[in-house]
């Protein structure tokens, strides 16, 4: 939508509050103003406003296209009110009447534009790329936004793209601050890339390869690589958009290019860790970056009482487990009292609150032939990047002989967190219910690993709330559940032979 200078927004309130000084910049599908505040109390001050841009938006489904716009701006101004101190301040958002751009008449009084203050500051610089100079680097700018980053995750909300023009360093705090608000998302609200939804998304210049995947997830990982991204756009200045274009924005010699710059340690390491294609192989999160980037020694003790508290942990496990247990079956526990190292620990799943959580439902009903077994370990390496996985839940069937403290069931216990579930069969559909209803009101992600076959999975698919959910299904059989979106995985990559 286009205004002039003087204009003044006749909003549905009828406040008529803001007047149009000058635009500062169009994108593809959003404009910024300067505009003015005319309230008595407020008068002569300035400030930003975002108004949508339909120009580009499709002729075909334009309805909806248009509904999809504001709703994104609606979504990005609620994130931006969560009033972190490192994001623009939002001040209101107004609704006013569009009679420039073609839409459905129903839609043009509910025109939508956002106000919000940006402190001032200046864009960060790099002098030339020697130690002395990065270091200065790392503890005024990187330190901080990784901090900053990490303050987003604990909401699980990404940011996606930092471009170098959209961080501001205070001129009184010297602490930098990033206006780039219109790319913040929901993590579970992105379910891969389509191109028929892309409003307000990064552009992959600045953005991670999974940002533009159909099944791509966001993860903190994903802002760990749009960090790589921004500290290139630093060091590399004008070079930069010679290095990612927007035809080749994942170039596949970047580690080459990286190493030709002869950066001193750590930072070469430091951008192979963050510019990783595969999100997995990336620094995970905040954490793991802010670590990396401390002294050595700090890094060896933060390790050290890692591994304590490991030790401490499992060692408190184990006596909780040995208190429970009769006289008899202690008696036979010959390591009682003992603890291994931490490192001797195998690797144990743990719950990460910074991810989306997904309910994970193993129903253990003719998954697998006598000689054959599930890989546990690689069905959760598949998942735990993307989800936090909560709650986990393992059905099987109670034989005649089944010892719930036997070593397989312990195994799922203490290395994956799963909890046991045994049900006689005539059980079982109360025993999901049982078990699964708690987590029903907040339930949006559901892994499923079972075979179409068994009834219990059939009813669940059928859930009268599933269409709200996203469905990743580890299946076998044939059975298809009618008019249900999911995300169909084949079950037998996670099926090994008996040795």
């Amino acid at each position: 939508m286009k205004f002039k200078e003087g204009d003044v927004l006749n909003d549905n309130r009828r406040e008529c509050r803001w007047r149009i000084k000058k635009i500062l910049f169009e994108q593809a599908y959003f404009n910024l103003w300067w505009v003015e505040d005319t309230a008595p109390i407020m008068k002569n001050r300035l400030f930003h406003l975002l108004t949508l841009n339909y120009e580009k938006l499709p002729d075909q489904d334009r309805a909806m296209a248009v509904g999809t716009l504001r709703e994104s701006l609606y979504n990005a101004a609620q994130l931006l009110c969560a009033n972190y101190t490192f994001l623009p301040e939002p001040i209101d958002i107004i609704k006013f009447r569009n009679d420039q751009d073609a839409m459905e008449p129903s839609q043009r009084d509910q025109e939508v534009a956002l106000i919000f203050h940006i402190s001032p500051g200046s864009t960060p610089k790099l002098f030339n790329n020697d130690n002395k100079q990065l270091n200065i680097l790392k503890n005024r700018l990187m330190i901080p936004i990784i901090k900053t980053l990490n303050q987003l995750h604990n909401h699980k909300t990404v940011i996606q793209a930092i471009p170098l023009g959209s961080v501001n360093i205070n001129p009184v705090t010297k602490t930098p601050f990033m206006s780039g608000f219109t790319t913040l998302m929901k993590m579970d609200r992105f379910v891969g890339y389509n191109p028929n939804t892309l409003i307000l998304r990064p552009s992959p210049v600045f953005a991670a390869p999974e940002s533009f995947a159909p099944d791509g997830r966001l993860t903190p990982a994903t802002d760990v690589y749009a960090l790589g991204k921004f500290l290139l756009q630093v060091i590399l200045q004008t070079e930069y958009n010679r290095w990612f274009t927007t035809a080749d924005p994942f170039p596949a010699d970047l580690q080459n290019r990286i190493n030709a710059l002869k950066l001193p340690e750590p930072w070469p390491r430091f951008l192979s860790l963050c510019l990783q294609v595969d999100p997995k192989e990336r620094f995970q999160n905040a954490t793991e970056m802010e670590i990396f980037l401390k002294p050595q020694a700090e890094q060896e003790r933060i390790k050290k009482s890692r591994q304590e508290q490991a030790t401490n942990r499992h060692a408190s496990q184990q006596q909780n487990r040995n208190k429970s247990k009769p006289e008899s079956v202690k008696s036979k526990n010959y390591t009682q009292g003992k603890t291994k190292p931490a490192y001797h620990q195998p690797r144990r799943y743990r719950e990460n609150p910074q991810l989306p959580n997904a309910a994970l439902i193993i129903w253990d009903e003719l998954l697998t032939d006598k000689d054959q077994k599930l890989m546990f370990q690689d069905l959760y390496r598949k998942f735990f990047y993307q989800y936090n996985l909560t709650p986990r839940l393992f059905f099987q069937k109670k034989q005649k002989n089944t010892d719930s403290d036997n070593p397989f069931f312990k195994l799922l216990r203490d290395t994956f967190g799963l909890k046991i579930i045994l049900f006689e069969p005539a059980q079982a559909l109360q025993k999901l219910h049982h078990e699964l209803d708690p987590y029903l009101k907040e339930l949006k992600n559901l892994i499923l690993v079972g075979h179409s076959d068994v009834y219990p999975v059939q009813t669940l698919l059928q859930h009268p709330d599933i269409a709200n959910w996203q469905i990743q299904w580890l299946r076998k059989g044939q059975w298809n559940p009618p008019k249900l979106q999911y995300r169909q995985h084949d079950l037998t990559q996670f099926i090994r032979n008996k040795k």
